[in-house]
């Protein structure tokens, strides 16, 4: 048999020549392809590692994470369009190749959601206070890996329903089923929905960190940790309370960690029968007392009114302290002053008392 026998021959309406033209195809695209992946993409990669950034090299291991069996797909997918094939061969064929195209894209984008969700871990660890601790910094990235997840989840089902979509599948169907049974599954769990969104909402916002005193209308402690439902707080009687993310969102926060200056006022009284001089001593006693405390701020000294059974002096004053147990111990020493120059002054604190007369007739 000739050379033009051969070509000429025919097989399932393609003739011999038509075989060997796809055939040609196949190879030729899967040789581009082999070349691409073995010269190019190996020159790209060595090209990249001279750069400072690395975006250059997350794209070049894009293109490293295709899969052969793609190649081979898509080689296969080219060549066949020169044939005249039954429609059964040609739809398995077309879906393989949709298969592997959306399977591919997907794994592709994933990839660049994870290189995203890096970044954003560590933009955001390098703008956090010095004052976040390595638990709040963790927290953190499981909220932002959680986000990260659920976008890939959604990339899944987006795929599945574009293939079915390709397919002549009816989707409206799906679609409307997937949409009432996420209306269902949401009304079922919008508790924790809630909770989890507002833990998204504690991310962004940051009205508190890990290691921060907080206080709400009901709960006060020191935030042990941040999760995707619940908030753990230790509190000032040493148990751990749990609380979920929606109830912190909608309640009014006292963060004193933030608190950079400490405003306390206070009110000492004084008997009446204390002598003028001695009782124009009083704010310059108070005054100096606070003064002598190093991370404490005299703001005002006043004699302020007279009570029921007292002179009444109003102090206010300012500790420089983030710390709580600081203030409270400059507050003790600033008292212990007071009370000293009081007994070496012979001044004497008032204390609630009541006078009665007594009228004597006839």
């Amino acid at each position: 048999m000739q050379l033009q026998d051969i070509l000429d021959y025919q097989i399932a309406q393609n003739t011999g020549k038509d075989y060997l033209i796809s055939i040609a195809i196949f190879l030729i695209v899967l040789a581009i392809l082999k070349i691409f992946k073995s010269i190019v993409f190996v020159k790209l990669m060595k090209a990249s590692k001279k750069t400072k950034t690395d975006i250059d090299d997350f794209l070049v291991s894009l293109t490293g994470d295709i899969k052969p069996i793609f190649y081979f797909i898509f080689a296969l997918f080219i060549s066949i369009q020169n044939l005249q094939i039954p429609s059964l061969y040609n739809r398995i064929i077309y879906t393989l190749f949709l298969i592997a195209l959306v399977y591919q894209v997907i794994i592709v984008l994933q990839k660049a959601i994870d290189y995203i969700t890096e970044k954003i871990i560590e933009n955001h660890s390098q703008k956090d206070d010095e004052e976040t601790t390595q638990a709040g910094i963790e927290n953190e990235k499981e909220i932002i890996k959680f986000a990260s997840r659920l976008v890939k989840y959604s990339l899944w089902i987006f795929g599945i329903v574009l293939i079915l979509s390709n397919l002549n599948v009816n989707v409206t169907s799906l679609i409307t089923g997937l949409g009432i049974g996420g209306i269902a599954m949401a009304l079922a769990v919008q508790n924790i929905l809630s909770d989890v969104f507002s833990s998204v909402s504690i991310f962004v916002d940051k009205p508190f960190s890990v290691g921060d005193f907080i206080s709400t209308k009901t709960e006060s402690g020191t935030v042990k940790k941040i999760g995707i439902k619940t908030t753990r707080i230790i509190s000032l009687t040493g148990e751990e309370l749990v609380v979920p993310n929606k109830d912190l969102t909608e309640s009014r926060i006292h963060n004193f960690k933030k608190l950079e200056q400490r405003r306390i006022s206070f009110n000492i009284g004084v008997v009446y029968e204390t002598d003028i001089d001695k009782l124009k001593k009083v704010r310059e006693i108070i005054k100096k007392a606070i003064e002598q405390v190093e991370i404490a701020e005299c703001d005002r000294v006043r004699f302020k009114e007279f009570g029921d059974s007292s002179l009444n002096f109003e102090a206010v004053m300012y500790i420089n302290s983030k710390d709580y147990s600081e203030a409270l111990e400059a507050r003790e020493q600033i008292n212990f002053q007071i009370l000293e120059a009081f007994n070496k002054e012979k001044i004497e604190f008032a204390y609630p008392t009541r006078s009665i007369i007594l009228n004597k007739q006839g």
